[in-house]
C-alpha cells in the first residue's frame, strides 16, 4: 500500500552549533527511512529572504502530490519556523505552496521548539489550511523530536488544542521515555489516542512488581522487545505492544516459577505458560495497582523500572 510523506530541514548548521547535522538531518533521516519517502535539505546559508526562497521552491519541487504527511525538522519559536524564516507574517506565502501538496486528510508536524504552543504557529496553520487536518507542533524548547512537551492541533477538537500528557499527568514520565527511548515520536501523529495510551502504560510496566493474590506474594519481571517500525517492517503502525514477563517466589529470584506473555490494549493482559490469565486495568499505578489473576483479586506495587530501557533516539 502506498503512502505519501515528506520530511524537510536546513542544511547549514547555525552559528557554528552542531543542530541541523546533530538533531534536524538525523531526525530527517529516520523518518525517510520508516516512511519510505523522500527528504531534502533546503539551504540556509543566506538572508532571511533567499532562505526563505530555498525553502519553500525546495518544497515546490521536491515534496510529493497528495502529501498525508508533512514533516518539518528545525528550530521553531511560538509564531514561526526560525530555521526557514517564516513567520506569522509569511504563513500565506508558506500555505500557498504547501496547501497543494496535502492530501485529505492529512497531518503536519513542525519538529520545532515552541511552535505548538497554544495560540501560536501550529493553532494559526491549522486555522488556514481547514477541516480534516491535524498539526503537531512542541510546546516548550528542546530537543528537535524528542522533545515530550507535543500539542496538537485539530478543528473537530473543542478546543481545538491538546497537549499530550502535561505537567501533573500520571503518565508523564512514562510518555517522555517512550519518546526518547522508542520510535514513538515518528509514529503517534497517525495512530489514534487509544493506542498511543497502551503504549504509555506498557512503558510503565516494565521492570519488577510485586504481586499479591490469595495471600501469595510473587515478584513479576516484565521486559519487552526492541521493535522498529517502518511501513516495510510488516509491523502494524498501532500494534499493540506486548512482551515477556517471568514469575518468581520471593526469596528464589533465580528459577521462574511460570513464564508467560503480555500484551496492552485497554488493559494488561498477562497468558501465563501454566494456562494462568491475568488482567490489569488501566492506567497502570506504580502504586495500589489492582486486577485479577483467575478471577482472583491481585494486588500490586512496582519495584524497579529500567527508565532507559530501548535505544536513545537522537
Amino acid at each position: 500500500m502506498g503512502f505519501n510523506a515528506f520530511a524537510i530541514a536546513p542544511s547549514v548548521n547555525k552559528d557554528g552549533q552542531h543542530d541541523a547535522s546533530g538533531a534536524f538531518h538525523p531526525g530527517a533521516l529516520k523518518f525517510s527511512k520508516a516512511y519510505n519517502c523522500p527528504w531534502r535539505k533546503f539551504d540556509n546559508s543566506g538572508s532571511h529572504s533567499a532562505t526563505r526562497k530555498k525553502f519553500l521552491d525546495t518544497i515546490n519541487d521536491a515534496c510529493p502530490g497528495n502529501c498525508e504527511l508533512f514533516a518539518y525538522f528545525g528550530h521553531g519559536y511560538t509564531n514561526g519556523l526560525g530555521s526557514a524564516h517564516i513567520g506569522e507574517s509569511q504563513l500565506d506565502d508558506f500555505l500557498k505552496v504547501l496547501r497543494p501538496k496535502l492530501a485529505k486528510p492529512s497531518v503536519v508536524v513542525l519538529y520545532a521548539c515552541s511552535s505548538g504552543a497554544v495560540g501560536g504557529f501550529t493553532g494559526k496553520m491549522r486555522e488556514k489550511l481547514g477541516g480534516d487536518v491535524w498539526v503537531y507542533g512542541h510546546t516548550t524548547v528542546g530537543h528537535s523530536f524528542m522533545n515530550r512537551d507535543v500539542s496538537e492541533e485539530m478543528g473537530d477538537n473543542s478546543p481545538s488544542f491538546k497537549l499530550f500528557y502535561p505537567p501533573g499527568h500520571d503518565l508523564r514520565s512514562a510518555w517522555a521515555e517512550a519518546i526518547k527511548y522508542t520510535d514513538l515520536w515518528l509514529r503517534f501523529p497517525l495512530i489514534e489516542n487509544a493506542s498511543i495510551d497502551a503504549e504509555v502504560n506498557a512503558r510503565r510496566l516494565l521492570g519488577t512488581w510485586e504481586v499479591n493474590f490469595g495471600g501469595t506474594p510473587y515478584v513479576y519481571d516484565f521486559d519487552m522487545p526492541e521493535a522498529t517500525w517502518s511501513l516495510s517492517s510488516g509491523r502494524d503502525i498501532d500494534a499493540a505492544p506486548e512482551g515477556t514477563v517471568k514469575a518468581y517466589e520471593p526469596k528464589n529470584k533465580k528459577v521462574a516459577v511460570d513464564v508467560g506473555t503480555w500484551t496492552v490494549t485497554d488493559e494488561v493482559s498477562v497468558t501465563w505458560d501454566s494456562g494462568w490469565t491475568e488482567s490489569w486495568p488501566l492506567p497502570l499505578k506504580t502504586m495500589g495497582q489492582s486486577g485479577t489473576s483467575n478471577g482472583v483479586l491481585l494486588t500490586a506495587k512496582r519495584l524497579t523500572h529500567p527508565t532507559t530501557h530501548g535505544k536513545l533516539q537522537g
